[in-house]
Order: C-alpha cells, then sequence, then structure tokens
C-alpha cells in the first residue's frame, strides 16, 4: 500500500485500507488501478547482480534494495542491468 498511497486522493485511500480489511478483497486491485495498468499484484523479489557484488564488497552481505521492488521496476538505475528476479528459492 505505501507504494500506491502516493498516487491516492485521501478518499481512495480509505476506501482501499476498507477493503483491505475487509473479508473480501475482490475489488482491491481494481481500486489501486493494477488491473488496468497490466503492472499485475504477484511481485518476485528482485535483485541486481552488480549491486549485489558491490555490497558484498563494501558490507560482507548481499542486501534487498527497495527500489528494485517497486511493480514494473525490471531494470537497475544505477547500473542499466536486468534485476533478477527470485523465485523457487533462487535467483533467476
Amino acid at each position: 500500500l505505501a507504494y500506491f498511497s502516493a498516487f491516492l486522493d485521501q478518499d481512495r485511500y480509505r476506501l482501499v485500507l476498507a477493503q483491505m480489511f475487509s473479508p473480501c478483497v475482490s475489488k482491491l486491485k481494481a481500486t489501486l488501478g493494477i488491473l488496468p495498468s497490466r503492472v499485475g499484484a504477484v511481485h518476485p523479489l528482485k535483485a541486481c547482480r552488480a549491486c549485489m557484488g558491490e555490497d558484498t564488497f563494501t558490507f560482507g552481505i548481499t542486501l534487498w534494495h527497495v527500489e528494485h521492488q517497486f511493480p514494473a521496476v525490471w531494470v537497475c538505475r544505477r547500473h542499466g542491468e536486468p534485476l533478477a528476479a527470485f523465485r523457487s528459492g533462487e535467483l533467476k
């Protein structure tokens, strides 16, 4: 919701919250405009392999970068490389 809230007016935001807490969330995607945008609702974790290498060098571990997780983002803004998606326990 945090990603979409920046694009919602107060009335629509309240409607989305009410739909999230209701037993049936079937209208939620339409209220958020996900269906018309063709973005979809399933979002795997994504990572840039170049960022992973830099993180390992700098911090000794890799990190999930928030900007890589936004819907419809499939290229690292910093490196211009396609993002790998985490599916079935591995990056593909």
